[in-house]
């Protein structure tokens, strides 16, 4: 455990000169009230001398997470344990922890003052909110205190054992709407069952536009205020492999972070909405498309540990004009997905020759799905691209707004009008 201490010698100058003063004083002048002061100022010196010494004297810190991983936004809680072995009184302690996001200068702060006086142990509970998604690393915690007078303040970082990295995954929603879109005609099947697949009612949720009559879940919309839909153990085991477009250039420079984000926020909700339905899946990075390490083989899966593993991938993403086009990763890719595989590209725009890549995909017995993520006011731009893909049997959906079941459910991929206006 590294300490590093740190006094500010301006009082104790201060006191050592008061102390000295008063002798000198009483020397020359005598009589009681002149050593009556030196005796005063020479208990006063001996507790600031005593604080000197043990007020961080064997301070012990331990810091306790409830949890590594949270959502962006997500109000991030700590709790602080201070152990000290002498029971010397301490009016008043500051403890402050900084969170630094891995790789960059960006700085957390939060701050806590107690009053421990004899206490052994104190606990402090400290909290930042407001976290952008990321890798974020505990710095060590700064202790403050100092005398009753206020003339000494002393400081000391100490570094705490266990883990003091965190993650931060990006904001994701489970999309329940797939399954209505598939089965009412608005897509082809997303999220594909035959009859036999709805079998057993696990549970209810909410009802979305779209869910038929039929798979009402009358007892417990009767047991609550609003309406309930039955949600069935899935049998399916379709593939699904989702590419996130990662390469800057695609993304327009005026609002190039907020449609990354919402791009990013797609995929993770993709690989929610995955597991939770037990359809195996995998993610590739434009920026990365072969894993971390560059050397790993595609893999599908629908367990828990896959998803962290994605979104840790997505934590840390950011733009690069060194990521791989898009088209040249399906290229490569696209032929781990076994034959009715689903093919899903999240990205804000379709270059020609990516749209070569997935006309001759649909030739092959794949399903595609394009998310084309874009700002409300670049709607118009995509139209007429995302109406060609359509024409040839691929699935489009156009996310222009942070609230990924709104875009679905309210046809945010191209209206009928729109349709009818391409064939026309």
């Amino acid at each position: 455990m590294n300490h590093q201490s740190k006094t500010r010698w301006i009082g104790v100058i201060t006191v050592a000169g008061f102390l000295i003063a008063s002798y000198v004083f009483a020397r020359f002048q005598g009589g009681f009230a002149s050593w009556f002061i030196f005796y005063a100022s020479l208990t006063f010196s001996v507790y600031e001398v005593m604080v000197i010494i043990n007020g961080l004297l064997g301070v012990q810190v331990e810091r306790r997470l409830k949890k590594k991983h949270f959502e962006a936004g997500e109000q991030v809680d700590t709790v602080i344990t201070i152990k000290r072995k002498y029971p010397f009184p301490i009016p008043w302690l500051v403890v402050k922890q900084n969170l630094t996001a891995f790789g960059s200068q960006t700085v957390r702060e939060d701050r806590h003052l107690v009053f421990p006086w004899f206490k052994l142990e104190v606990t402090v509970a400290l909290s930042i909110d407001g976290l952008f998604r990321g890798i974020y690393l505990f710095e060590d915690v700064q202790i403050e205190t100092g005398d009753l007078f206020g003339l000494i303040h002393m400081r000391k970082e100490i570094s705490t054992s266990g883990e003091n990295e965190i993650l931060v995954y990006p904001g994701y929603q489970w999309l329940p709407v797939w399954s209505s879109l598939g089965r009412h005609g608005h897509s082809s099947q997303l999220v594909q069952r035959s009859s036999g697949d709805e079998t057993t009612v696990v549970g209810a949720r909410d009802y979305v536009p779209g869910d038929r009559l039929s798979k009402i879940h009358w007892k417990a919309s009767a047991r609550s205020s609003e309406w309930k839909t039955k949600e069935f153990e899935s049998h399916t085991s379709q593939q699904y492999m989702f590419i996130l477009d990662t390469k800057k250039d695609d993304y327009p420079s005026s609002h190039l972070v907020p449609i990354f984000e919402r791009a990013v926020k797609t995929a993770a909700s993709l690989c929610y909405t995955s597991v939770r339905n037990k359809n195996p899946f995998s993610l590739l990075l434009t920026s990365n498309p072969w894993g971390e390490d560059r050397k790993l083989r595609l893999s599908f899966s629908s367990q828990e540990e896959h998803l962290i593993q994605s979104l840790r991938s997505l934590a840390s993403v950011e733009p690069s004009r060194e990521s791989m086009p898009l088209s040249r990763v399906i290229e490569e890719q696209a032929k781990n997905l076994k034959r009715g595989g689903t093919l899903t590209c999240i990205t804000p725009v379709i270059s020609d020759r990516t749209a070569h890549q997935l006309f001759r995909l649909v030739g092959e017995q794949l399903h595609i799905v394009v998310f084309l993520v874009t700002e409300p006011a670049y709607r118009d731009m995509i139209r007429n691209q995302a109406a060609a893909l359509i024409r040839k049997g691929i699935d489009v959906f156009i996310i222009d707004q942070d609230d990924l079941r709104a875009c679905l459910v309210s046809g945010s991929s191209l209206t009928q009008k729109e349709k009818r206006g391409v064939h026309e």
